[in-house]
């Protein structure tokens, strides 16, 4: 209750608190009232899918969030495919950060989290163990699939993270 008198709170720092699911969704309903917060950090909370979807729900509400940090959690496809329709939205996002969760498939994050992401500049995928699944040919890259260069050219032009770095990180999440 006490976050709703905080209307001009910039930055909320929850890390490392093992709050989990039913905790995030506690915060969830309290975020529409934080219309001022441009940076949310919830790493290592344990937070699985079902945080991630209540979280979702509510982040649409948050105009000028510029930094969510969602990274060592639990957080699989569903939740990732919860929050990409969430994230479309928040044209000020600069950092999103969703290292060492249990994001499987990499074609969710590409057309949820990261489609029609123009201001997006930082994204941290560390410790993420994509499953090799999608890989239209174990031979092909995932750097050289046509939706991931079309994505990155359209996401980072003049954004302070070129085509190449995205596909390197992409990569080196893959490996």
């Amino acid at each position: 209750k006490e976050l709703v008198n905080l209307k001009n709170l910039k930055l909320l720092r929850l890390g490392s608190n093992k709050i989990g699911d039913e905790g995030v969704n506690a915060l969830a309903e309290h975020l529409r009232h934080l219309h001022s917060l441009t940076h949310l950090e919830l790493h290592d909370n344990v937070i699985g899918d079902r945080g991630a979807e209540a979280l979702a729900r509510e982040l649409v509400k948050l105009r000028d969030l510029e930094e969510l940090c969602l990274g060592t959690n639990r957080i699989g496809d569903e939740g990732v495919r919860a929050l990409g329709l969430s994230l479309r939205s928040l044209q000020s996002l600069i950092r999103l950060e969703l290292n060492d969760n249990e994001i499987k498939n990499i074609a969710v994050l590409v057309d949820g989290c990261l489609s029609s992401k123009d201001s997006l500049a930082h994204l941290y995928l560390e410790g993420t163990q994509f499953s090799n699944a999608l890989n239209p040919s174990p031979s092909v890259p995932v750097a050289t699939w046509p939706c991931h260069s079309a994505y990155a050219r359209r996401a980072t032009a003049n954004r302070g993270m070129s085509a190449h770095t995205l596909n390197y990180l992409l990569v080196k999440a893959w490996v």
